[in-house]
């Protein structure tokens, strides 16, 4: 699967943030711009870089929604999702 790092410069991550998006979504673009102007280092999943992306999200999450964000176990569904944790 296409696994792309995005380190936030001088900042150490403190919690695994997992985002599985498609990088072909309006959506998706926004929720990798909103994580990376926050500074937070994520691990992206490219659900189109392999034929099985949608059906491991549908087997993590029941859906194949994007984008869906995984903070330490904890599932944040859609850009709506992602702004509630940058949020908290």
């Amino acid at each position: 699967m296409g696994i792309k790092v995005h380190q936030a410069e001088g900042r150490a991550p403190f919690v695994p943030v997992k985002l599985f998006s498609d990088p072909f979504q309006r959506q998706s673009k926004q929720a990798r711009s909103a994580l990376r102007d926050a500074g937070v280092q994520f691990d992206e999943y490219d659900l189109r870089q392999t034929f099985y992306g949608y059906t491991i999200l549908e087997a993590l999450t029941g859906e194949m929604h994007t984008p869906y964000l995984f903070v330490d176990g904890i599932a944040y569904r859609g850009l709506e999702g992602v702004r509630a944790y940058l949020a908290r």
